[in-house]
């Protein structure tokens, strides 16, 4: 077995190197049967840069070595924070809750040239297509994830494969409602899920329920064309679920101990009846909103417009269920990140505009 070249280097606040390095990192190591190659030198801002195990992984694939790289810079070499669909509504706020918190990130989504601040680490990949996703993971520790089921089995063997140590997923409450062996939707997610539990990975699920989100969907063509919300349930009561609070969650998760197989359902602030969310956003907007009522079936068609048949049956079923009845709401949102969760009014500012 070889022995790795001195390093005269110190670690400074926030995992940065200094030191004279002489330019290069020497590993004198015994070669593999089969080949030449006694020595690798790498430079010493890939090690600044890269994880370990990839610096490892490269090493091997050139020259055959093997080596004891871990004494010299585990944990010392600072490692990036893999963030898939970066840009959707929780994907931008955990790239940016990550970033605020000095943490280093790398954007995934399968078209990223456009959609990102300037300078900030993106990558291609795609969940569904396996063979994107080592470049994407390379260097990886932490990753955030939302559910894709059909890809669920070769990102896992990719993450291991990077040596990433932990997956935060966005998973739903679907799996832990009653019912949930006969949802479509909690099915989808329970997959990745599992398929997470079984590998090697730790791991954090986010399980919200509604997502404040969802309303765009239903209402913003009828609001701005008509000032008018169908509902066929409007006393019907649901909490919604800002996506800055599920991120807020993920980050944490991410960045501090304590997290690990551990799963977070999710409920909204306060419950509300479809009407007054309604309320909240002609507030937000300064519109008059009026709630006219529909039959169930022209609901269902309604709701088949902007989302998967499956998806739209499912929320007509929590309407149907939550008719009346208040719904479930969580502090775990102000447990975790130490601070109180956002409103339906405070969501209905912050995307008034989507309404106009």
């Amino acid at each position: 077995m070889g022995r790795l070249g001195r390093v005269q280097q110190r670690r400074q606040p926030g995992g940065s190197w200094h030191g004279d390095t002489a330019g290069l990192v020497y590993g004198d190591l015994a070669p593999a049967p089969g080949s030449d190659h006694a020595r690798t030198q790498i430079c010493a801002d890939q090690v600044r840069s890269l994880d370990l195990r990839l610096i490892e992984h490269r090493a091997r694939q050139c020259c055959g070595w093997k080596s004891t790289f871990a004494t010299f810079f585990t944990p010392e070499v600072p490692m990036v924070t893999v963030v898939f669909g970066a840009r959707g509504n929780v994907g931008r706020h955990v790239v940016a809750g990550l970033l605020a918190s000095g943490e280093r990130v790398r954007a995934v989504s399968r078209n990223p040239a456009a959609g990102f601040a300037p300078g900030l680490e993106v990558a291609a990949a795609d969940l569904e297509r396996p063979e994107t996703l080592p470049v994407a993971l390379a260097g990886a520790g932490k990753v955030f994830l939302y559910a894709k089921p059909d890809g669920a089995e070769g990102f896992v063997k990719a993450a291991e494969s990077a040596g990433v140590r932990h997956v935060v997923l966005l998973s739903s409450v679907s799996v832990v409602s009653p019912g949930a062996e006969h949802s479509p939707v909690a099915r989808l997610h329970r997959t990745v899920e599992l398929a997470i539990e079984r590998s090697d990975l730790d791991w954090t699920f986010i399980r919200p329920g509604m997502f404040a989100t969802n309303t765009r969907s239903w209402w913003t063509e009828s609001i701005r064309a008509e000032n008018v919300v169908r509902l066929p349930y409007p006393e019907a009561q649901t909490a919604p679920v800002h996506e800055k609070d599920m991120a807020a969650l993920a980050v944490t998760a991410l960045t501090e101990p304590g997290h690990s197989r551990q799963a977070y359902t999710v409920y909204g602030a306060e419950s509300l009846t479809l009407r007054r969310q309604a309320g909240h956003i002609g507030e937000a907007t300064g519109r008059q909103i009026r709630v006219e009522v529909v039959s169930p079936e022209q609901a269902r068609t309604e709701l088949g417009k902007t989302m998967p048949p499956v998806v739209a049956e499912a929320v007509l079923r929590q309407w149907t269920a939550g008719n009346g009845v208040p719904a479930p709401i969580s502090v775990i949102v102000a447990k975790i990140t130490g601070r109180p969760a956002h409103t339906f009014a405070q969501w209905a500012a912050d995307h008034a505009d989507d309404f106009r």
